[in-house]
Order: structure tokens, then sequence, then C-alpha cells
């Protein structure tokens, strides 16, 4: 073990006190200078703050000129470097934000485009169909009809047994007379040959073009048609009725076994302005409808110069031969639909035109029809017209109208005195089927 002796412990404790000692006094010097060199750098930082308020770069002393330059330094600095960028942004964002509003709104108006363009894709391609579906079914009519032609019975003409055999029905005052089926079955007699006074059934006139004058409540008939194994009229119907010699009616009918497709139609018909007119109707029957054109024309009458007795083919009229030859002034125009024998059509797209008898417009009418009258509550419903009576000048109006009449509803339009160039603008873009002279 080692030993030390008195001495040598006072100087291990004596050296290690003063150690000690010196060691704090060090510590507190260094205390000392941080403390001294934080309050320098504080008067620093103080001085370099007032300098830059009071624009100053050294000096404690300037003048008012000097300080003034120097304080629009600074004012254009904090512009350039802090106001000016804020600004900049603050529009970048409201820029951003009206672009974005105006994408959208471009993008609705994209959108609500591209529905009305499928919706008219989807209603051509549903036309489509129709229109193929009718010329599928017309065709096949028009090859059976040339086969029939063909195949025309040899007698001159035939004796009908009853004469309520062939039955024709009158729908209304202005159109559509419906041909009724035949009621015979195989083995009926129903006609006699004029030539040989043999009686002929049912049967044996199947698929035969007939010739079959005869005669009906006061009037004179001639048919000239077909009827099907199943008894039911196939191919092109063709009727001729007379009262007194005057043609009362021309149905052309084209049936498909029973059903039929289109037909083609003429008759006398007075006016809602007591016009004697021939009116001529070329229509397709579709879902219970009739769609298609009608023509109206000054009438003058016409008269048969044959007999029942001595009736041939050759006496047979047909719609087209006599709108050519007998309608020449036209008295008005129908584009649209049909039913019950009357303008029914609410599909926006029927019109109607009246002529004068110089051939000029009396009346132009676009909009909705009910019952045979001008009726369209939508608004959208047009009509130019004037007074010929009175000579007056064309006027315009839209909006709604109840039994021909203009309602004059609430936000209805009205113009008058409209010059031809005024005319047409307010027809430009549409197509009309016959041609439109104004009166000058």
């Amino acid at each position: 073990m080692d030993s030390y002796n008195t001495r040598d412990l006072h100087f291990i404790y004596g050296s290690d006190k003063r150690f000690m000692g010196n060691k704090k006094k060090a510590e507190k010097e260094q205390k000392k200078q941080i403390i001294q060199k934080t309050q320098e750098n504080s008067e620093v930082q103080e001085a370099q703050g007032k300098a830059i308020l009071q624009g100053e770069t050294g000096s404690d002393t300037y003048s008012s000129a000097e300080k003034t330059s120097h304080n629009k330094w600074w004012e254009s600095t904090l512009f350039v470097n802090v106001i000016g960028p804020v600004i900049m942004v603050f529009c970048a964002f409201i820029f951003v934000d009206y672009q974005k509003n105006e994408i959208e709104k471009m993008n609705t108006s994209i959108n609500d485009i591209s529905k009305s363009v499928n919706a008219m894709q989807a209603s051509l391609t549903s036309m489509q169909a129709d229109i193929k579906l009718i010329d599928n079914r017309l065709e096949n009519v028009e090859n059976r009809v040339t086969h029939l032609e063909n195949t025309i019975y040899t007698a001159a003409s035939l004796q009908l047994i009853s004469s309520d055999a062939i039955s024709i029905t009158k729908n209304s005052a202005l159109d559509e007379y419906s041909l009724a089926a035949p009621t015979w079955k195989d083995g009926d007699v129903i006609a006699i040959d004029v030539s040989s006074g043999a009686k002929l059934t049912a049967d044996q006139l199947i698929d035969q073009k007939l010739l079959l004058p005869y005669e009906q409540d006061g009037q004179e008939v001639v048919f000239y048609g077909q009827y099907n194994s199943d008894y039911h009229w196939d191919g092109n119907c063709v009727i001729n009725v007379y009262k007194d010699d005057n043609l009362i009616l021309v149905t052309e009918a084209f049936y498909d076994d029973g059903n039929l497709l289109f037909y083609k139609q003429i008759l006398p018909y007075v006016t809602k302005g007591n016009i004697d007119a021939w009116n001529v109707s070329m229509r397709t029957t579709i879902d219970g409808y009739n769609t298609g054109d009608s023509w109206s024309y000054y009438r003058t009458e016409y008269k048969k110069d044959f007999s029942l007795d001595n009736v041939s083919v050759s006496d047979v009229i047909y719609v087209n031969d006599f709108k050519d030859k007998y309608c020449k002034k036209l008295e008005g125009f129908y584009h649209g639909n049909t039913s019950n024998g009357v303008y029914n059509d609410n599909t926006g797209g029927a019109y109607m035109i009246k002529f004068a008898k110089d051939g000029t417009v009396r009346t132009l009418y676009s909009g909705n029809f009910k019952d045979g009258h001008y009726n369209d509550s939508t608004g959208n419903a047009w009509y130019i017209t004037r007074d010929e009576e009175n000579n007056t000048a064309y006027m315009y109006y839209k909006g709604s109208f109840v039994n021909d009449a203009p309602t004059h509803s609430k936000g209805y339009i009205f113009e008058n005195n409209l010059s031809s160039d005024r005319i047409d603008e307010l027809l430009e873009n549409r197509l009309f089927m016959v041609d439109l002279k104004w009166h000058q």
C-alpha cells in the first residue's frame, strides 16, 4: 500500500483547490465576453435598422432632399419586390378562376350540343328505319301489282251479284274513304261474266285483276283491283265514284295482304273560304295516322263520258293523270299528318299555304293542327298573312293559336307592313314543297 505524508497531501489538495478557482474565473470571464459581444451586435443591428428606415448609409446627418430620395428608393423597391408580385399573383388567381368558369361554360355547351346531336341521330336512325321498312313493303306491293296486271281477267267487265259486295265508307268531310274488306268465301257466287252470262265464284277470281262497275246508293262506281286467297285486298286497288255523271271520288289504295300502306285520293270539296276545290292527297299510313301532302286546286267540274254498261280499263281514272290534266291553279297546300279525315299534327313540322287566284300567297302558317284548325299553345307557331279583299300588306305574328286565330298571349311577336326583304329574312333556312310568290 502506498503511503503519503501530511505535506504531500496538503500539496495535492492545495494544488487542486487553486486549479478549481482558476477554472471558475475563466468561465466567468468567458460569459462576460459573450454578453459584451451580444450587446455590440444588438447595437449594430439597431443602427442598421435606423439607417434603413431613415435612408442612412453611415452618417447620422442627411439633408431633406437626400432623405426624400432614399424614401422613394425604398418605396419603389418595396413595390417592385413585394407589392407588385402580390398584385400579379392576385390577378393571376382571378384570371385562372375566370378561365375556369369559361371552360366550364364551354363544357356545358358542348355537352348540350352533344346531347342534341345524339337525339337528332337517334331520330334520324328511327326515320331511316321507318323509310326502309316502307320501301321494302312498297317494293313487295309493286312486284305483286306487276304480277297481277299480267293476269287480268279476260272478260271486259263483270257484274256484281250484290251492290254491297264492295263497300266504300266516307270517314270525314275532307278525305279518307276506306275500302271495307271483302266478305266472300269459297263457293260464293259474286259476279256474272257480262259477255257469256257465266256465274263466277269468289275462289275462281282469287289473284285476278277485276274490273267491276256497279251502282250503290245512287252513285255509279268503277272498281279495279284484286284480292288474295285470304280474301284480303292486295296490291293497287282503284275506285272511281260518280254522282249524276260528276266525278266525286278517285282513290288509289295500295294494300299488302289487307293492310293499307299508302293511298292517293281526289275529291271535290268546299274550303272554309267558300271556294270550290279539288283536294288531292298522297299519304302513307303509319301507326294510326296518315302522313304526307295535300294539294287544293280551284275546281272545274269533270263529267264521265261512258256508261257502266260499256266501261273499259281505259276509263279508269288515276290520281296523277287527273292532277296533271285537270288541276291547274293551286288554292292551297298542306304538309303534315291527318287522322279521322282532318288535319291533326302536333310535331311542329306541319305547315299550310293558301293562295289567291293570281297565284300569290294569302296565308302561310307553320305550327300544330288539331281537328283541322290552327291550334298551337307552344308559342312557336307563326303565320304571314294578308287581307286579300281589302288589299292589305303582309303581317307577321308568332305566338299561340286557337281555332285558326292568334291569341296574342304573353310573349307574342307582331310585325306589320312586311317588305319582301323582311319576308325573306323570316323564311331564311326554311324549305317548302311548293313555289311561293308574294303580292307586291
